[in-house]
């Protein structure tokens, strides 16, 4: 009875236990199915995000590489254009120079025609034509607006070399650039038809020589007592450079007033020559100081009112304590040829100084003994004694008026 009641705990038990592991093997089945699950639907999603990242990817690569192609062929485009434009504007320039040397040869065949004949009539050709055949008779207005179209010429050329140095590599840059060039060369062609460069010459030339001629008349009067005059004190607190800019100035006010230039003392005090200016250099003028007064005569100080205006022996302070300043100092120039400088130059006040320079070169001619001094100095280097192989140096006149003291003893 005991042995029965035993073996059916022990048949319950074995239930229970296989009943627990059924239960626990559902269990982990499920468990297991469910992962698989899991795992499936995150690899799908996945592998679609994949594909649409992919898709959008291609798409993108597709645009760029249309939209690319797209410029390409603009770029293909623009440059086949820019390609046919500079075949013609060659094209165009050959046969403007091939026009441009045949005319040249005409006239210069027909130029070595004429001085043959002119040589023969023993005439040259500015006397066989005349001044009026040479003369091409531009206007004032034309020359200026000539210039001024120059000048605005070679204004867009430097904007333009301006933006091509902060804009590279663009496409039409050396068309540009040879364009520019080319219309600054037509430009420059413009101003020397009818020979009218060599006229523009001629006529500076014939200016120049008036204006020294008068200023050789004017220096050297007949009667030193009867002209009005005006004297200049060569010593300007300052150095070699700034007293030929202050005798330049002195010219120019005496010109301006119609006056005599005399160096006070004929410069007699100067300080760069221990026995004067003229002692150095010739003589601005054959009127010396002691010649100009007449007896009980003294130079007044310099003025533009009153009576003194009319003084005939005026002295003339330095620029810079000029008060009374008159209306002809730089960059004003003569009103008797201010129509001929605007007609050919491009800037008459630059000319007419160059002028008064001039006049400042043909005062300093150096006397003889002057000469002899450079011809000390120039024979060893003209010899090789100091310079072997040879030489390359500056020559400076110092501004500096304590180190340049003296220049000639």
């Amino acid at each position: 009875m005991l042995a029965g009641v035993h073996y059916d705990d022990m048949v319950r038990r074995e239930r229970a236990a296989c009943a627990c592991c059924s239960m626990g093997r559902l269990v982990f089945a499920a468990f297991t199915f469910w992962i698989l699950i899991f795992l499936y639907l995150a690899i799908s999603l996945f592998t679609v995000q994949l594909r649409e990242k992919d898709t959008n990817e291609q798409k993108d690569f597709s645009m760029e590489h249309e939209r690319a192609a797209q410029d390409l062929m603009k770029l293909r485009r623009e440059n086949d254009g820019l390609r046919k434009l500079l075949r013609k504007e060659t094209q165009k320039k050959i046969e403007i120079k091939k026009k441009y040397e045949h005319v040249r040869a005409k006239l210069t065949n027909a130029w070595e025609k004429r001085q043959k004949t002119d040589r023969r009539a023993g005439t040259s050709l500015d006397d066989a034509f005349g001044q009026e055949a040479l003369h091409p008779h531009f206007s004032t207005e034309y020359e200026m607006a000539r210039r001024a179209v120059h000048n605005s010429i070679w204004e867009l050329y430097y904007y333009l070399n301006s933006q091509f140095s902060w804009h590279k590599n663009l496409p039409f840059e050396n068309h540009a650039r040879n364009q520019m060039l080319s219309l600054l060369g037509q430009s420059a062609a413009l101003g020397n038809i009818d020979s009218a460069d060599y006229w523009r010459t001629k006529e500076l030339a014939n200016i120049s020589a008036n204006f020294h001629e008068y200023f050789n008349k004017m220096q050297n009067p007949d009667d030193c007592q009867a002209v009005r005059i005006l004297t200049c004190d060569l010593n300007k607190r300052c150095g070699f450079g700034c007293q030929l800019h202050h005798v330049a100035y002195c010219f120019i006010v005496a010109y301006g007033s119609n006056r005599t230039l005399v160096l006070t003392y004929d410069g007699r005090s100067w300080n760069y020559a221990s026995r004067g200016w003229n002692y150095a250099f010739l003589p601005i003028s054959k009127c010396s100081f002691s010649q100009i007064f007449k007896p009980n005569e003294k130079q007044e100080d310099w003025t533009l009112s009153g009576d003194m205006r009319n003084s005939r022996i005026l002295q003339l302070p330095v620029v810079d304590s000029l008060s009374d300043r008159p209306s002809y100092l730089p960059l004003a120039i003569p009103q008797s040829i201010s129509n001929e400088l605007l007609k050919l130059h491009s800037n008459p006040p630059a000319f007419f100084l160059s002028q008064v320079s001039l006049l400042l070169k043909f005062c300093m001619i150096p006397l003889n003994f002057f000469n002899g001094e450079t011809d000390v100095l120039e024979a060893p280097m003209i010899s090789g004694d100091r310079f072997q192989a040879g030489g390359l140096g500056t020559v400076k006149l110092t501004s500096y008026f304590k180190e340049s003291s003296s220049i000639v003893a």
